[in-house]
């Protein structure tokens, strides 16, 4: 399993992961489903959004699971990074 695993079968290419993630590491395919770009697995800072804001249970994070409580935590994780000089999107 990649970092960040699409189930094909349950999502309904809304997009809403790709544009919640802060780091900008979720792109479409061709086909209109989301997929991990090249440099996830080094960029990504485990907040979760993208499975926390899936509302059709399609994505998993091979370290972040879903958990209602983390979206706090995962904001504040990703302010400290940001204080730190992890830039959003940067390539």
């Amino acid at each position: 399993m990649s970092l960040i695993h699409i189930e094909e079968d349950k999502c309904a290419k809304c997009g809403r992961c790709i544009v919640f993630c802060p780091m900008g590491l979720l792109e479409n395919k061709p086909d209109g489903f989301p997929q991990p770009t090249k440099e996830a697995y080094q960029r990504c800072v485990n907040c979760g959004y993208c499975v926390d804001i899936c509302i059709f249970d399609a994505l998993f994070h091979k370290i972040r699971k879903r958990n209602a409580n983390s979206k706090d935590a995962a904001l504040k994780r990703y302010e400290t990074l940001l204080k730190r000089g992890v830039k959003k999107n940067a390539k």
